[in-house]
């Protein structure tokens, strides 16, 4: 086994105090003893320090739950990855993905320990409270996962922070669609496409809904 596996298999260690179950995320000195880091993904000098990080354990393959950089399962480099860059967007997107691919309550076991998608959102809030694109993905994974209320509370926080932000209002506008909140949902999609969004998916839905009003 190489190097960098048994580096990301100890970073384990270091996750033992993010989630001890569905409910409680123990966020105390989580980022103690993680060595290498932890660095702000959206910062200069975090983006300095990213290319290590990445090269070792998040190529196309992780990053698309194809395979791991160094063996059969990318779980292994996306805990390293998020241990060493809490809020790096594209590994706790590929991470809500695989939680929720592996399991319906978005939970997995490792070491006798319980890891949760919520954990790793709650991780990234606490390292970088002003990134509102942790918000954003944490109210897709909610949005996914069928927790229409949780995913509101975060995509509404997420725009505190990036009130223009197209693809955010976007998200939130697609969420009032599936809540059957239609007036909501085209303020929304109003703000998206004034700001050049460029998928049509909310304007052929509120479309589609005021067709069938008729």
């Amino acid at each position: 086994m190489k190097l960098g596996i048994y580096i990301a298999l100890l970073s384990l260690i270091s996750f033992s105090s993010i989630a001890r179950n569905n409910q409680t995320c123990d966020l105390q000195n989580v980022f103690d003893n993680v060595g290498y880091g932890p660095f702000d993904y959206t910062t200069t000098k975090g983006k300095q320090k990213l290319g290590v990080v990445e090269k070792a354990h998040f190529n196309r393959n992780v990053k698309n739950l194809v395979h791991g950089k160094s063996g059969a399962d990318p779980l292994p480099d996306l805990i390293y990855v998020l241990s060493k860059f809490p809020n790096h967007h594209p590994a706790l997107y590929s991470m809500s993905k695989l939680l929720r691919k592996r399991d319906a309550n978005s939970t997995l076991r490792n070491n006798n320990k319980h890891y949760t998608a919520r954990c790793y959102f709650e991780r990234a809030k606490t390292f970088s409270s002003k990134d509102a694109t942790v918000l954003a993905l944490y109210g897709i994974h909610l949005h996914k996962s069928l927790k229409y209320t949780g995913a509101e509370k975060q995509y509404l926080n997420a725009l505190q922070l990036a009130p223009h932000n197209p693809e955010i209002n976007y998200n939130l506008g697609l969420l009032y669609i599936d809540m059957k909140e239609y007036t909501q949902a085209k303020h929304y999609a109003d703000i998206a496409y004034e700001q050049g969004f460029p998928l049509p998916g909310l304007k052929n839905k509120l479309e589609k809904l005021a067709s069938s009003a008729k």
